[in-house]
């Protein structure tokens, strides 16, 4: 669905915000960015976003709207699990000193960092 340029000069205020601040904008926050003097109006381009499948938001939680990966916002990514890692049990770990680990971290919202030791070092 299209959005309206209004609508988009929302979404991409929502994705910016929520970028520098590690939160989304209050409805008070947004109605003072557009000029809105009612916060109905700001209600109804969420709730058209929202129905659009551009944001989501958690009701009766403040600050609760997410945007959601889009053609929009390119920078939003929704990335496609490849695989597990299974665990490794203590007894195996002990047994086999030249059997290599890894761990998994996350680092952001997408990234994930990989490091891997020889068990004989740890």
């Amino acid at each position: 669905m299209s959005l309206t340029k209004r609508q988009r000069e929302i979404l991409t205020y929502l994705a910016n915000y929520s970028e520098e601040h590690g939160y989304a904008p209050s409805f008070e926050e947004i109605a003072t960015q557009f000029n809105y003097n009612s916060l109905a109006t700001v209600h109804e381009h969420l709730t058209n976003l929202e129905r659009k499948n551009y944001i989501k938001r958690a009701y009766n939680e403040s600050r609760g709207i997410e945007v959601m990966p889009s053609d929009i916002l390119p920078r939003a990514m929704s990335l496609p699990q490849l695989g597990t890692v299974r665990p490794v049990s203590q007894s195996r770990r002990s047994g086999s000193p030249n059997r290599s680990e890894c761990r998994r971290t996350w680092s952001g919202a997408a990234a994930t960092t990989t490091s891997c030791a020889s068990a004989a070092t740890r």
